[in-house]
C-alpha cells in the first residue's frame, strides 16, 4: 500500500530500499522518487535500479547525476533524452514536483539565455585562461552566462569531467577547447574500460547532444540549486 511505502522509503535501511525499488510492479509518488534521491546520495547501491524505475523522471534523474558514479552518469546521459519532446515533460515534472510556474519559466529562461550568450563562449580565447586566472573566468562565466556562481564552481570542481562537459557543449564550445579548459582545472578525464578512444565516453555529450539539450540540463540545475544548498555542503569558495 502506499502508506507501508511511504514507511519503507523513510526508515528503511539501504538493503530493504534497494529491495524495494527492483521490485516489479512498485508505483512511486513523485514525493517518493524525490526521497530515494535523496537516500541514494548515501546509498550507492540503490542509484542504478532506481535509474532504471519507469517512475523516475528527468529533473530527479539530473539531480541525483552529482553524486552518481560515472557509469551511472552515463546511463543518465544516453536514456534520459533531452528533445523538444521530453522538455515539454521535464517542465511539467518542475511543477508537479513541488515547483510551480515559476520554476517552469525560470528553466525556459536559463536555457534561452545560455544558448543566446553563448557566442561569448566561442570567441573566447582560452589562453587568458592562464594569465586572468581561474578567479576571473568564473566571475565571466557568472556575469555573462546569467548563472548562479555555486553552480559554476562545482562544475569547475566536479570530481568528473561531465558537468563541465555539458555546460561548454551548452554554449557551442569545441570539444578541443574543452578538453584544453579541462587539463587546466586538473579535471579527471576517464574513459570507460575497454574504450578504444581516451575520450570515447564524451561522445554522448559532445556529438549525440545538442547545445540547446545540454542547456536545458543546465538551467534544471540551476533551478535545483537552492534546494541542493539547503540539503547539502556548498562546494568549497575558488581563491582569488
Amino acid at each position: 500500500t502506499p502508506s507501508l511505502i511511504d514507511a519503507l522509503i523513510e526508515n528503511g535501511q539501504e538493503s530493504v530500499l534497494k529491495a524495494l525499488v527492483e521490485k516489479e510492479g512498485i508505483s512511486f509518488s513523485r514525493e517518493n522518487i524525490s526521497t530515494l534521491v535523496d537516500k541514494s546520495r548515501h546509498f550507492d547501491e540503490i542509484r542504478l535500479s532506481l535509474l532504471r524505475h519507469k517512475d523516475m523522471v528527468h529533473v530527479q534523474a539530473y539531480r541525483l547525476f552529482w553524486w552518481a558514479s560515472q557509469e551511472e552518469r552515463q546511463h543518465i546521459l544516453e536514456n534520459y533524452d533531452l528533445d523538444s519532446d521530453s522538455l515539454g515533460h521535464i517542465l511539467i515534472d518542475v511543477i508537479e514536483g513541488g515547483g510551480d510556474d515559476k520554476g517552469k519559466d525560470s528553466v525556459l529562461k536559463s536555457t534561452i539565455s545560455i544558448v543566446d550568450n553563448a557566442q561569448w563562449m566561442r570567441q573566447l580565447d582560452f589562453s587568458l585562461l592562464y594569465t586572468d586566472g581561474l578567479h576571473q573566468f568564473l566571475n565571466a562565466l557568472v556575469s555573462h552566462l546569467e548563472l548562479n556562481g555555486d553552480l559554476v564552481r562545482r562544475t569547475l570542481l566536479d570530481k568528473g569531467h561531465e558537468p563541465l562537459a555539458l555546460l561548454c557543449r551548452a554554449m557551442g564550445v569545441s570539444l578541443e577547447n574543452y578538453l584544453s579548459l579541462a587539463k587546466h582545472l586538473n579535471t579527471s578525464l576517464i574513459s570507460h574500460p575497454g574504450a578504444g578512444d581516451e575520450y570515447s565516453d564524451l561522445n554522448a555529450i559532445f556529438h549525440n547532444m545538442s547545445p540547446v539539450q545540454a542547456a536545458i540540463v543546465i538551467a534544471i540545475w540551476q533551478l535545483n540549486g537552492l534546494r541542493e544548498q539547503q540539503s547539502s555542503t556548498p562546494p568549497p569558495a575558488i581563491a582569488a
